[in-house]
């Protein structure tokens, strides 16, 4: 479960999402590439095809839109970070 701390609200986080957070967490002000993603949160090989990434990020951020914060997970190009 997330909190968030202004109004409240609390979240409920799959496994796979709470991983997502906590590795972006981990490199405050660093893009990761979707590589990198899949790999530390999914355990997935490299060069494998999917979008698991992409449909658990479009849930995740319609979660966190609840407190207003869909947009604290930044993408651009393939790359991802947290805006903290």
């Amino acid at each position: 479960i997330l909190q968030h701390i202004a109004s409240g609200e609390t979240i409920r986080l799959t496994d796979k999402e709470r991983l997502f957070l906590q590795t972006l967490h981990a490199a405050p002000g660093q893009m990761l590439d979707r590589k990198t993603l899949l790999v530390s949160v999914w355990d997935y090989a490299d060069g494998v095809e999917t979008h698991t990434l992409e449909t658990h990020l479009y849930r995740l951020r319609q979660k966190l839109d609840i407190c207003g914060e869909a947009g604290m997970i930044y993408s651009a190009e393939g790359n991802y970070r947290l805006k903290l």
